[in-house]
């Protein structure tokens, strides 16, 4: 028959609840206190009153995320790859950058059209970030300083 609710409880030991549904994961969690947290596509809602909201695209990929005190990040795409995260509150970035080439085991170049691998990640202009290369076994490499975008880094802009 039809079952309501959640198929499974889990309980942490500081006694936390997590209810979980097979196809959705945690749609519920249960703080010791009482106060509980509902998970669903369109956000979080807490017992308190609180929400955070998520906001889709029209291809289903999360657009921004806005938080009780307004607070909202937004998400940028490009061929379905998340390419820019940004907390309009604060001016914080997070980029991403993908290829759907990997170098196998003898350097030599292999491109797969039907998987793409994150290979860039980085935060605003002047922070450092991460690059990524795929081989036998993927090397994560610090990158000391992202030198922002062409006007930036002719500098024809002052900051």
């Amino acid at each position: 028959g039809n079952f309501n609710g959640a198929e499974f409880t889990l309980t942490a030991a500081d006694g936390t609840q997590y209810l979980i549904d097979s196809k959705k994961g945690i749609t519920e969690q249960i703080a010791p206190n009482g106060i509980s947290l509902v998970y669903s596509d369109s956000g979080i809602t807490s017992s308190t009153g609180e929400t955070v909201q998520f906001v889709s695209n029209e291809e289903g990929l999360l657009k921004e995320i806005i938080a009780p005190d307004g607070t909202k990040v937004v998400y940028d795409y490009q061929d379905g790859n998340l390419v820019a995260a940004r907390n309009l509150s604060t001016g914080k970035v997070q980029r991403y950058g993908y290829t759907n080439e990997v170098r196998s085991k003898k350097e030599e170049v292999r491109s797969n059209d039907s998987a793409t691998y994150l290979t860039i990640v980085s935060g605003n202009p002047g922070s450092g970030g991460e690059s990524i290369t795929y081989g036998e076994t993927p090397q994560i490499t610090d990158i000391q300083s992202d030198l922002g975008g062409v006007v930036q880094f002719l500098g024809l802009i002052d900051r």
